[in-house]
């Protein structure tokens, strides 16, 4: 992996994951997205964030967990309801392909912005509120969870 962010692979990924989500499709990415480095990943979810125009500003809510490394990502302020979901809008995956991932987290919506470089305390102060959620997981990529 990598210390540097190649920024045409991560515009490259986030452009093909954005074309796959909108038209119900899988995505095939590049080779060389297979040694994609944390910073890279992160930052092809933010991209992906910014073109899906999922925050108005800045993210109010985010999410936590992983094991054994804790990680936290923003998330859009409100998913739609699970019923106005359309399921065939999805790729169609035969159910022996089918691959979901559950995950345990923690989603916390904040009442202030914390502002750049707060302390832990400072951004403790800045959370309105802490729920237990459930994150299931699906990929629009070709090779599925095993990328």
């Amino acid at each position: 992996m990598t210390d540097t962010v190649r920024t045409e692979l991560v515009l490259a990924m986030a452009q093909g994951l954005v074309h796959a989500r909108r038209h119900g499709q899988r995505f095939t990415p590049p080779a060389d997205a297979q040694d994609l480095s944390p910073a890279e990943a992160y930052a092809v979810q933010a991209e992906v964030a910014q073109r899906m125009a999922w925050f108005a500003g800045a993210p109010r809510a985010w999410k936590a967990g992983g094991a054994p490394t804790v990680s936290a990502a923003p998330l859009p302020a409100a998913w739609p309801s699970p019923h106005t979901w359309q399921p065939t809008a999805w790729p169609d995956v035969p159910p022996s392909q089918a691959q979901w991932v559950v995950e345990a987290e923690l989603a916390f919506t904040l009442g202030d912005t914390p502002p750049a470089g707060a302390s832990i305390s400072t951004v403790l102060d800045c959370i309105d509120t802490v729920a237990v959620a459930i994150e299931t997981i699906d990929t629009r990529l070709s090779c599925g969870l095993r990328a």
